[in-house]
Parts: C-alpha cells; sequence; structure tokens
C-alpha cells in the first residue's frame, strides 16, 4: 500500500505540473533567474562580463544596486573588464573604499559620476533609477542635461525616458534599483544611439548663483566603419549608420539580429558575441494557450478578418500549416501542450507547439556518461549529448521525476530545459475520474493531453506524461 501510495503522489505530481513550465531558449544561466526577470540583458551583461554572478553562481536580481556597485559596472562598460579592473587614476572623494577606488576613479575621470559634494560620493546609498539613468546618458554623450534646471533629475528623467532608456522598467526615477533592472537599463543604454553635445550661446551666472543656461542641441553619430548595423541598421542615405553605444563599444563583436527564431520556432531576437550565440529572446506571443484551443479562437483572438494559412511547428519541427479561419472547430493541443500564436505587422502567423515531458532517472547522474532515459521516444541522453549546456544533469538522483522540455531532431529529441518534478507526498485522493482529473487536497487537477498508463504502481490512473 505504501508503494501504492508513492506512485499515485507521483503520478499526482505529473498531472498538476505538466505544461506549467514555461520554456525559454538559451536562458541566462543562473539558478537565481527565471522568466519573470529580464534574461534577455541578463544574458547580454554576463556575456561581455560587465555584470557577472557572484561566487555562488548566482545573479542575484532581486539585490539593491549602489552607487559604488554602479561604478564598477559603469566602468566595465565603457572601458572593458581588464581596463577597468587595472585602471590607474585618482578622484577627489574621501568616502570610497579600496575595492571601488579605481572603478569610481574610471568613471570620474571620463565624467560619468558626479559626487554629493566636491570631496563625498556616497557610494554606499542604493542607486536611483534616475542616477543610473544619468551615468548611461553621459555614457551616451548628453552633457550639460541639468544645467540651469531647477531641480537636475527632471531633465534627465525626460531625457531618458525620450530616447527609451526605461523601457521594460517599472517604478518612479527616484526608486531604488536592483540588479535585474540595472541590466535592462544597460542593455537600452547599449542599444541607444550616441550623440555630440553643441552649445550654442555663453552660461549666464547671476549674483545671486542662478544659471542661466546657453542653447544645447544633441546630434546624432554616425560611423561606415563596418559595424554600423551590428545592434541596429538605422542609418542615413549616404551609407552611414547611426552609431549605437554598442557598436562603439564592441565594435561589432556584440551583434543584434532580428526576425530569426528560436529552437522551437518562435520569432526572436539573437545577441551574438565573437560570433557565439547569447540568447534568443523570444517575441511576446500575441495568443497563449495551455489547454486544448479551436483553430476558430485563434482566429479570433488574433483578430484576424480572413482566413489565414499559419505556419506551424510541434517541438521545433515542421508540421502541416493551419488554416484559421472564422468558423473551423478543429482542435490544437490540450493540457500539457504549450500553444503560442505570433502574428507579425505583414500579418503573417506562426503557431508553435511546446510539449513537456516527465522522465525518470534510472540512476544518479553524478558523470557525463550516465544516461538520461525520455519516454515515450525509448532513447537515451547524456550531458554530452544535451543541446542547453545549461541543463545540469548531475542534478538528478536516481528515480527522480524531472519535466523537460526539448526539439525534435531525427526521432530523438534534444532537451532544452529540464526541472525536477515536485512531488506530492501524503496528499489524500478523495476523487478521481480515469484518464481524466483527480482530485487532491482539495483542488481537482487536469490529465495531460498526452498521457500513458504503466508508469509503475498505480498505473490505473494514468501517469499524466507527455
Amino acid at each position: 500500500m505504501r508503494n501504492l501510495k508513492r506512485a499515485l503522489s507521483l503520478a499526482l505530481a505529473s498531472v498538476m505540473l505538466m505544461g506549467m513550465m514555461v520554456v525559454g531558449s538559451s536562458a541566462a544561466s543562473f539558478p537565481d533567474v527565471s522568466a519573470e526577470d529580464n534574461t534577455e540583458a541578463i544574458a547580454v551583461l554576463e556575456a561581455v562580463k560587465v555584470m557577472i554572478g557572484n561566487e555562488n553562481g548566482e545573479f542575484e536580481p532581486d539585490k539593491n544596486v549602489t552607487r559604488n556597485e554602479m561604478a564598477v559596472i559603469m566602468s566595465k562598460l565603457m572601458l572593458g573588464t581588464y581596463a577597468a579592473d587595472s585602471y590607474v587614476g585618482s578622484h577627489p572623494f574621501t568616502d570610497v573604499p579600496s575595492w571601488a577606488d579605481r572603478y569610481v576613479a574610471a568613471c570620474y575621470n571620463s565624467g560619468i559620476i558626479a559626487g554629493r559634494s566636491e570631496t563625498t560620493y556616497d557610494g554606499n546609498s542604493t542607486v536611483t533609477a534616475v542616477e543610473a539613468a544619468a551615468m548611461m546618458l553621459r555614457a551616451l554623450g548628453y552633457e550639460d542635461l541639468s544645467k540651469g534646471a531647477a531641480q537636475w533629475d527632471q531633465p534627465v528623467a525626460a531625457k531618458a525616458n525620450e530616447i527609451n532608456l526605461f523601457v521594460g522598467l517599472n517604478g518612479a526615477g527616484n526608486a531604488a534599483m536592483n540588479r535585474d533592472s540595472v541590466a535592462q537599463l544597460a542593455l537600452n543604454t547599449i542599444q541607444a544611439t550616441m550623440v555630440t553635445t553643441v552649445r550654442t550661446g555663453q552660461d549666464i551666472t547671476l549674483p545671486d548663483g542662478t544659471v542661466i543656461s546657453g542653447t544645447r542641441s544633441y546630434n546624432l553619430r554616425t560611423t561606415n566603419y563596418g559595424w554600423q548595423d551590428a545592434i541596429d541598421d538605422e542609418g542615413t542615405d549616404n551609407g552611414y549608420g547611426y552609431l549605437q553605444l554598442g557598436e562603439y563599444l564592441y565594435k561589432g563583436d556584440l551583434k543584434r539580429e532580428t526576425n530569426k527564431t528560436d529552437d522551437f520556432g518562435r520569432p526572436a531576437t539573437k545577441w551574438l558575441y565573437n560570433s557565439s550565440e547569447i540568447i534568443a529572446a523570444v517575441e511576446e506571443a500575441d495568443a497563449t494557450y495551455t489547454k486544448e484551443v479551436k483553430v476558430k479562437d485563434i482566429y479570433k483572438d488574433l483578430g484576424l478578418g480572413e482566413t489565414k494559412a499559419a505556419d506551424h511547428t510541434i517541438d521545433g519541427a515542421d508540421a502541416a500549416d493551419v488554416t484559421l479561419a472564422r468558423t473551423d472547430d478543429t482542435k490544437l493541443g490540450g493540457n500539457g501542450v504549450l500553444i503560442q500564436a505570433f502574428k507579425d505587422k505583414d500579418g503573417k502567423v506562426d503557431i508553435v507547439e511546446i510539449n513537456t515531458y516527465l522522465v525518470r532517472a534510472t540512476a544518479d547522474y553524478n558523470t557525463k556518461d550516465e544516461k538520461l532515459s525520455v519516454m515515450p521516444y525509448g532513447v537515451t541522453l547524456t550531458n554530452s549529448k544535451i543541446a542547453n549546456e545549461d541543463v545540469a544533469v548531475s542534478e538528478f538522483a536516481k528515480d527522480d521525476l524531472i519535466l523537460v522540455t526539448g526539439v525534435k531532431n531525427d526521432g530523438k529529441l534534444e532537451v532544452k530545459t529540464a526541472e525536477l518534478a515536485v512531488l506530492e507526498e501524503d496528499v489524500k485522493v478523495s476523487a478521481y475520474k480515469n484518464n481524466d482529473t483527480v482530485t487532491a487536497g482539495g483542488t481537482k487537477y487536469e490529465y495531460s493531453a498526452h498521457k500513458a498508463t504503466g508508469f509503475g504502481e498505480g498505473s490505473a490512473i494514468g501517469s499524466g506524461y507527455n
């Protein structure tokens, strides 16, 4: 009875969790970074070594960033890690700890930071959104934004909003910035166009100290050095491209490619560094389903006005096109199947299906040569054959149940994500309907659309795996 009870618990776990993993391609390789974080920004900033993890391999996305730490980030962004770490220079501040001294000096001498006073930097205070934006704007070439302003932060916030530095960020300008938000701000700045500040007229200082600022304008910088389209291909008609900060800093080694797809076939933007892919950042889906859906409902949700043939992929493999029509009752997907529909600006539609599969470990996977059994394909995978190097097979022990997603390739499944199933031990099963639902702990759970029996004892209620 005890074995039967555990088998029931395992079956329940698979039923409850199937289809709940929101997958991503080449996400940032930190155990504490989730899909809710700015994974695209974190992955790019990690690749260029501007923001890396701690000694435990964690990114700490929710940790607030101090002004000292912001100086480290800014100096590595502007100079590169090696130059920043070996910088020799001075600054006028008397309150900077020795570990931050060279980075504060590098930023001060580059005109990136300013102190609270002539001798106080106040580096232990948490950097605010507008303070961090001011540093990024100076890196882009915006000078004297606050000259003559009654409140220094107002023109800074206005310019940051104007050039989209705050896209993807929430909160007020005086809000504390955490590492997740700073990464997004830095990525937005990498994609922003640099400027040259042009001064017209002289500043006038009144006897009471009020400054009447002369006119300032900011001219977009251009280049034709050959890497002007590495981040953004906008430019002038004479062959010159607008110069984004990322192009200036990395001279084409960092590239952003649009109109690409991830391994599952979803529209994505790809980032590459030194020709190696960093991340395929998937576009936001126009419609998402985790249960069975009718074709006519996808048609309606996408706001289509005519019958449309949509490209269709299942686990990364091409499938027959889906004809989206107003009255078509054809059903797609089901429980445990993630369906995402994408419609581009030209009206082209892509429908992507991603299944979640249940895997049982047949050994403790502490070496790369040990095998991971994947059902129902009947194949085995080792660490060296797993497509996503961020999937750590060594974390799994014998008899663990693992939820995986992957792409089909020659009849085999290349694993892209793997997550240990959370087992519900000693849960009272009050009702079940064979191959349909299980009620446990007062909650009714639906079976996966792709289920099988025969997975140990308790198979009468099905194992619920894809």
